[in-house]
């Protein structure tokens, strides 16, 4: 339903990057950083670096074809105006995370994915089956991952994506042999809204860690979250196609 549906609709979309800084991690960091802007401010005492961004979010989806727009109307806080807006975070950015089941699941997704059963679980009471896909060829030509999906309907709820396959990665693993820790990048689509039988996401995370090659010891630097809120449609139409 969601590959051939047509969508027309407005929300908030709340994106707040944060930077976490031990002793040790500081200078290795704003040193050697992964992102050109990494190391552009100086540390505040608490070890955090905070930016937050809010933008009147718009996505138009007609035959196939998907358009996002952004006008950026806060920034850390004061009022800003700015239309077709880029986004502004650091570390990691996002696109289309609306049509991540698509890109899990979808005909094309199919092509490149084969499928597993992972486990049988509840959530909110409902059934729930949770699949992972792995790529039949090469890791990174394709996004994987798991996702938990309703047993009543199909609806997917919640998609664990695998680090592997974000655009980046192979910038990660190098920068973190640098350092002789090993990355640990955990990114979650929870889709909690739902309109005319399809779901719509309300966050998206992305939290990168370090650990020791030779321990559990570790630190976070840095998490991404996307807060989606405040959804107005002017448009959801499917259609079913069951083969």
């Amino acid at each position: 339903r969601l590959e051939k549906a047509a969508l027309n609709f407005v929300c908030y979309e709340q994106v707040v990057e944060k930077k976490f800084a031990t002793a040790s991690a500081m200078a290795q960091y704003d040193n050697n950083p992964v992102s050109s802007t990494n190391g552009s401010m100086d540390w505040p005492r608490t070890g955090i670096k905070s930016r937050e961004w809010i933008y009147d979010f718009q996505l138009l989806r007609m035959e196939g074809t998907t358009q996002e727009k952004r006008t950026l109307v806060r920034e850390d806080g004061l009022e800003r105006r700015e239309e077709n807006a880029e986004l502004k975070t650091s570390r990691f950015s996002h696109r289309n995370v609306f049509l991540g089941p698509i890109g899990l699941m979808g005909d094309r997704a199919q092509m490149n994915h084969t499928y597993r059963f992972v486990k049988e679980c509840k959530v909110d009471g409902d059934p729930v089956l949770v699949i992972e896909a792995v790529p039949r060829g090469k890791a990174g030509a394709s996004l994987f991952g798991k996702a938990w999906i309703r047993e009543r309907n199909g609806a997917v709820l919640r998609i664990e994506w695998e680090p592997a396959s974000i655009e980046n990665y192979a910038s990660i693993e190098e920068f973190s042999r640098r350092i002789g820790k090993a990355a640990k990048i955990a990114f979650v689509s929870e889709y909690g809204f739902e309109k005319n039988g399809l779901r719509f996401p309300n966050s998206y995370d992305v939290t990168e860690s370090y650990v020791g090659l030779r321990t559990t010891c570790g630190f976070v630097y840095s998490q991404t979250t996307v807060i989606y809120k405040n959804y107005k449609f002017f448009q959801v139409e499917t259609t079913v196609d069951i083969r």
